[in-house]
């Protein structure tokens, strides 16, 4: 009896699909599965000898389950973060939808909208993670470009991300609030672009209660994309 164990790690979520083959042994090939960003996906193989007559077992394919992982986190995919109300195209804002995720008081100023404070843990001690690689500013203990230099990329380039607040394993967290792992979309041949143009005016809000008049207030954003994806 043979046996073998294999871990293909920093896969691009999408769908996949596996097949196991060996002499004198019949190949076995698993249906379309779905991998999301720090997910993790187990596959059991069981290959039977290949004989004068094969039959062909047609079953239900192997549920993703992580069944080692034992973090607390929540997955934010493209769609949701397309379709979900954004306030400022801030993507990291989203996390917001996460349980137990508010915004720290303590970095609420004037021009921003203060850090992310997960279990109520100050918003500095999260890390940031993109494409596998660190996106953390040490100086100010923020993502990069969260509210200073150097950058903030567009939410138009985010496939998906997902927040761990809980119990994540060593190889992802170095602090004492959440991770953010996040997934930037990957390019092909095919070229794509996106417009976009967000408005927001007092006229289309109700009245404070407590003022005779309603302050004006207008902010638009106004944008675009091109690429190949």
């Amino acid at each position: 009896m043979l046996s073998g164990h294999f871990a293909l790690e920093l896969l691009s979520p999408g769908e996949y699909s596996v097949r196991v083959e060996a002499n004198g042994m019949s190949p076995q090939v698993t249906p379309q599965l779905h991998v999301d960003v720090g997910g993790t996906a187990e596959i059991d193989f069981q290959l039977k000898i290949a004989g004068a007559q094969e039959s062909l077992l047609v079953s239900a394919g192997p549920v993703a389950v992580e069944t080692k992982p034992a973090a607390v986190s929540m997955l934010l995919d493209e769609r949701s973060v397309n379709d979900f109300p954004l306030n400022g195209r801030r993507f990291s804002d989203l996390a917001l939808f996460s349980p137990g995720v508010t915004q720290d008081p303590r970095g609420l100023t004037s021009a921003t909208s203060g850090d992310l404070s997960f279990g109520g843990i100050r918003g500095t001690q999260n890390t940031f993670l993109v494409d596998g690689g660190d996106y953390n500013n040490a100086f100010f203990s923020q993502a990069r470009g969260r509210y200073r230099a150097p950058y903030q990329f567009s939410t138009e380039v985010v496939q998906e991300f997902r927040v761990s607040s809980n119990s994540y394993g060593a190889e992802q967290g170095r602090s004492g609030g959440a991770v953010v792992n996040v997934v930037t979309k990957s390019g092909s041949n095919h070229l794509h672009g996106t417009a976009f143009y967000y408005l927001r005016d007092s006229s289309f809000g109700a009245a404070l209660p407590f003022l005779a008049f309603k302050p004006h207030n207008r902010q638009q954003q106004v944008g675009g994309t091109i690429g190949g994806h």
